[in-house]
């Protein structure tokens, strides 16, 4: 089932050796996601890498849309304020029932803490890591185009 979010979405793999590719609006692939997949493909990453780097990105692509950014546009201070976000906003999967200890007390049993509201530190860096490699793909990508305009 696709993930619809800002006009893109992850969605399975029509074809190919990855499991599930990030589509703009016009439902094309993009490019440099796939370029970047492909790559840890061919690094031997696991699937559930394979998997997880696209649903990491559409957080970034739903950021910018809600921002108002084309992700062709988007800019230092946009990586920024996406980490900013991340650190501070709540994670819908550690909806917490009635009844449960608030977020970060200690469990009596276990002696271990509660699960905090929002994403974990190891998550926001997960995210960043699989974001920076596809902007840098990106920006050589726009380079190379303005460089091959400027040749004709």
């Amino acid at each position: 089932m696709p993930v619809r979010t800002g006009h893109f979405q992850v969605v399975p793999a029509p074809e190919g050796p990855v499991p599930c590719v990030l589509v703009g609006p016009d439902s094309v692939p993009v490019a440099p996601v796939q370029e970047y997949l492909t790559e840890l493909l061919a690094s031997d990453c696991s699937p559930p890498t394979l998997k997880s780097y696209p649903y990491d990105l559409l957080d970034w692509f739903r950021f910018l849309a809600a921002a108002g950014v084309g992700w062709e546009h988007a800019e230092r201070r946009h990586v920024r304020e996406w980490v900013l976000a991340a650190r501070t906003k709540s994670n819908p999967q550690r909806q917490r029932r009635a009844g449960r200890p608030p977020a970060g007390s200690i469990n009596s049993q276990t002696g271990k803490p509660s699960l905090r509201d929002g994403y974990a530190p190891a998550t926001v860096n997960h995210r960043l890591s699989a974001h920076e490699p596809v902007t840098v793909l990106a920006v050589s990508a726009s380079r190379a185009a303005r460089r091959a305009g400027r040749c004709r």
